[in-house]
């Protein structure tokens, strides 16, 4: 097959997990004889192409860096098409809304939108954000028009789309709700993770804590992705504070860059850690193993409403029990007191609770963390995404014409 992405980020943008996931999906499906031709925004320094084999990425110059402006939707109708007439699409592959512009004109070509999120969800977890801290009337009033907006293309993108997937069960029912989808098209397929790369590994455990000057028998923590408010780091840091008031003294890592990242330094300074907590900064990717295996247990505290985070399954390939909140798609990876636990969205009293149980019983933590990477081995594992993805794609092209 021949397939178009449309989509707003790639990692050129933004080193977020819908854009791995977009990123790992597309290498996996050249790896089986397919071709991807990627559309998305202005590159941030503006370069055109990025060519690399089985994969043309094609920045559009005139759209704005990393946003869906009403130029884009124009712009990437024409480069389709364009494109369409001399190389020919087998299938468009919307990443959530991102090929509103072709799919309201009823292109004849199949289309799937891939759902990481829907603006409902996203409504939910700025309105647990604005708890902590109050927001403006005036900015609420620009996220819900934002809101707004964006709901409107994805549910036109989405009901003019031959198939949607979901990366959780809990987003795929919030599509159906909020978009009024039919339930045939609507498709699950949980996000995969490369578990030969994401695996326990005890030398590079030690060998990072040496590097950070943590003792070698110390309890350790790590909380990572984006640092903002929203993700829950603030409440890893409670933890860890609660746990120092029962006697112990665990460390923190904290692998992640973002706009709160003064903000948390400070709380971490106001809670009297500062010689326990250990900024990672932004950690590539193929370097994450080893922080999840540093630690003896990940935290996912996130007031969002996350879909599927990576950050929980790659933890949990590598034999780390997680402690999360109870949103969004996290409990359709861990099994509460299985695989980890969890809590209450916002409840650091509830995970200091469960962290200090892991603290206190190694065995537990240890059969916790066998747990959780024999369920990755059974249901999270990157061959299977691909596969699963290739089939629902293959379907829809099979009608069409498809050429391998």
């Amino acid at each position: 097959m021949h397939i178009c992405l449309m989509t707003r980020t790639t990692l050129a943008h933004i080193k977020g997990g819908m854009e791995h996931h977009a990123d790992v999906l597309c290498r996996g499906l050249v790896a089986r004889g397919h071709r991807i031709t990627v559309i998305t925004t202005r590159h941030p320094e503006g370069q055109a192409e990025i060519a690399e084999p089985g994969i043309r990425t094609l920045f559009l110059p005139h759209s704005a860096d990393r946003a869906y402006a009403v130029r884009w939707w124009g712009e990437s109708a024409r480069a389709f098409a364009r494109l369409h007439a001399t190389d020919p699409m087998d299938l468009i592959w919307s990443q959530e809304d991102g090929a509103y512009g072709i799919v309201r004109t009823r292109y004849p070509v199949p289309c799937v939108t891939i759902l990481h999120g829907t603006p409902l969800g996203d409504w939910r977890g700025k309105r647990r954000e604005w708890e902590l801290t109050p927001a403006s009337l005036p900015r609420k009033a620009r996220f819900a028009l934002r809101t707004l907006l964006f709901h409107r293309r994805t549910r036109t993108t989405c009901r003019r789309s031959d198939a949607v997937i979901a990366v959780s069960p809990q987003l795929a029912d919030d599509a159906r709700r909020e978009f009024g989808l039919q339930p045939a098209i609507v498709h699950v397929i949980l996000n995969g993770v490369d578990a030969a790369l994401f695996a326990p590994d005890e030398a590079a455990r030690q060998n990072l804590r040496a590097r950070l000057g943590i003792p070698r028998d110390a309890f350790v923590l790590l909380t990572a992705g984006r640092l903002e408010r929203a993700k829950g780091h603030h409440l890893a840091l409670r933890v860890v504070a609660a746990l120092r008031a029962q006697g112990f003294a665990p460390h923190l890592l904290v692998a992640g860059s973002g706009p709160d990242e003064a903000w948390l330094r400070e709380e971490a300074v106001s809670l009297g850690l500062s010689d326990f907590v250990h900024w990672l900064g932004h950690v590539p990717r193929e370097e994450m193993p080893a922080a999840y295996d540093a630690a003896d247990v990940a935290l996912m505290l996130s007031l969002r409403t996350e879909a599927f985070p990576y950050a929980v399954v790659e933890a949990m390939a590598c034999g780390r029990p997680v402690v999360a909140s109870r949103v969004g798609g996290i409990p359709a990876a861990i099994a509460d007191e299985r695989d980890g636990f969890l809590v209450a969205t916002g409840d650091a009293n509830a995970a200091a609770e469960r962290v200090l149980a892991l603290a206190r019983d190694s065995e537990r933590r240890a059969a916790m963390g066998q747990a959780a990477r024999q369920t990755v081995l059974e249901r999270f594992t990157l061959e299977r995404m691909v596969a699963d993805t290739e089939a629902v794609f293959l379907r829809l092209a099979a009608g069409r014409g498809a050429q391998a």
